[in-house]
């Protein structure tokens, strides 16, 4: 399954999403010896889907690779994430992101996704905090830090 799996990689990174998916679907339909490149293929085929905006596919493959891997903080994150996009299950949401915040408190895509989540969920404040630590740990600019920066202060009156 590797020469599948790197060529959907390279597919993912140029956004052609499509084929990657179509070649993650075959690495699954191969199986997974010794369960090699499993959780990595389940977590690429939901981001494929989620950047391709079919959430409804991406998220089984998420509590697949999550089965496999419930610790990892960037696949936790990243189906955080895509739930407070839907504005869908907030709360395992915020379930998911403070376990990833244990393992890297200083992130600040985790930090930007825990404050997203407070603000969908209505809790003004504490987003804005959240959020701005996470602008001032960014290394280099992010404009989706940024956009939710500036939409939560200005839904919190800042």
């Amino acid at each position: 399954i590797r020469p599948y799996y790197i060529q959907a990689s390279i597919l993912h990174s140029m956004e052609g999403y499509a084929g990657a998916i179509q070649l993650l679907q075959r690495c699954e339909s191969i199986g997974f010896p010794r369960g090699e490149l499993q959780v990595e293929t389940y977590y690429m085929l939901a981001d494929c889907y989620t950047r391709s905006g079919d959430t409804a596919k991406a998220l089984p493959y998420y509590e697949k690779a999550l089965r496999l891997a419930p610790s990892d903080p960037y696949l936790l994150n990243s189906y955080a994430y895509t739930l407070a996009e839907m504005n869908s299950n907030l709360d395992r949401a915020l379930e998911m992101v403070l376990k990833a915040l244990k393992s890297m408190p200083d992130d600040p895509s985790i930090l930007d996704t825990y404050a997203w989540i407070l603000f969908r969920q209505g809790r003004c404040p504490e987003a804005l905090v959240q959020m701005e630590k996470a602008i001032s740990r960014m290394q280099e600019e992010s404009q989706t830090l940024r956009e939710h920066y500036d939409e939560i202060k200005k839904a919190c009156g800042k």
